[in-house]
């Protein structure tokens, strides 16, 4: 909506009673991206800020800072569509599979992380003035013991003992 015409009613309002920044989403927890943005992990997708560098010059214009909003790891667009960067379950049928459908793993520097940071690198050339990571975590709803993160050789492996997770090294 921020770059609507009624996004921008509300802009100039908000701008009017005091505010000095707009939060505006490029990609939000169900995983869409709502710029012009190619990736191979995102694929086609709706376009709903068809203009960010506009958007930007329109909030300086209104003596605004422009903060873009990204998403990083609850992201069921990208789960759904790659299930092997879900976080995945212990269990046979996987019982986390449905709970944390939403949550791509953390530590899966190749994939996620990357997609991650080429969106923000792109977002900052497009010249929003601070990028806000959003979902930078672990899940932490479901059974955390049933949990299972794809680690790679030589990242820390989670353990549980007791009621403390612990990481230790392969």
């Amino acid at each position: 909506m921020a770059a609507s015409d009624h996004g921008l009613r509300i802009i100039r309002h908000w701008r009017e009673v005091g505010g000095n920044a707009v939060v505006f989403d490029i990609k939000d927890s169900d995983g869409s991206v709502n710029i012009p943005f190619e990736h191979p992990l995102l694929g086609q997708h709706q376009v709903y800020i068809h203009d960010v560098p506009s958007l930007v010059r329109f909030l300086h214009q209104q003596n605004m800072h422009a903060i873009a909003r990204i998403a990083i790891f609850r992201d069921e667009r990208l789960v759904k569509e790659h299930p092997e960067l879900a976080v995945q379950s212990r269990q046979e049928p996987p019982s986390l599979a449905r709970k944390r459908q939403s949550w791509s793993g953390p530590i899966q520097p190749a994939k996620v992380q990357d997609y991650n940071i080429a969106l923000a690198k792109h977002v900052a050339q497009l010249g929003a003035d601070e990028i806000q990571f959003d979902y930078v975590r672990f899940p932490a709803e479901g059974d955390q013991k049933d949990a299972s993160f794809a680690y790679q050789s030589g990242q820390p492996e989670a353990t549980q003992t007791g009621t403390e997770a612990r990481l230790n090294w392969q």
